[in-house]
């Protein structure tokens, strides 16, 4: 997983320059990469999700990769983040945002699910999200010590639940009886 490869530095995610557009380099001499649409990555000159699955091979150069900005306004590096390069962040794009990326594909589209989904979080944790160093941030936003508190709880019950067999391929998730959403994968391993 992409997450892994990040942790692992086998990988890297280039800034481009291109709002809609990064490039990702397999180091690694012998792993594949899986890069999940819904992957966020923070840093470069504004944060982004990525919008398309790829399987990447070792040693792969630089690869274009579709993605959208997950953060309005800023466009230089932040803090002591690269400009030129990202880093991975443990979230990932939730149902509704993955949608409007498969669905709506519009940047403006997904600057307003970003919002939405902030405002959502921030209303869970009843306070506002919104990091200081960057407003719009999503990745940000998901960071917020209020939102790591409140869904420990729910990793810590349920991060073991596949583990317990050995042909889960997928999972279905639901809140308050309404089917959420879905992700099935070709095999135990790669879920």
């Amino acid at each position: 997983p992409l997450q892994d490869a990040m942790a692992r530095q086998i990988v890297v995610v280039h800034e481009t320059s291109n709002v809609n557009e990064l490039a990702i380099e397999n180091v690694s001499a012998t792993e594949e990469v899986f890069v999940q649409a819904g992957d966020i990555v923070k840093g470069g000159r504004q944060d982004r999700v990525l919008s398309v699955d790829l399987i990447q091979p070792a040693k792969s150069g630089p690869i274009p990769i579709s993605a959208f900005c997950v953060e309005q306004s800023r466009w230089q590096a932040r803090g002591g983040e690269s400009a030129d390069h990202f880093s991975m962040t443990e979230m990932v794009a939730n149902y509704s945002l993955k949608q409007v990326i498969k669905d709506v594909a519009t940047q403006t589209g997904v600057w307003d699910e970003v919002k939405s989904s902030s405002e959502s979080v921030g209303a869970g944790v009843a306070r506002s999200v919104r990091s200081e160093v960057s407003p719009t941030s999503l990745p940000l936003a998901l960071e917020n010590q209020a939102v790591q508190e409140s869904t420990e709880p729910y990793i810590n019950n349920l991060s073991s639940v596949p583990h317990r067999w050995n042909d889960v391929i997928g999972v279905a998730f639901a809140i308050n009886d309404q089917i959420i959403g879905a992700d099935v994968y070709s095999s135990n391993e790669m879920f």
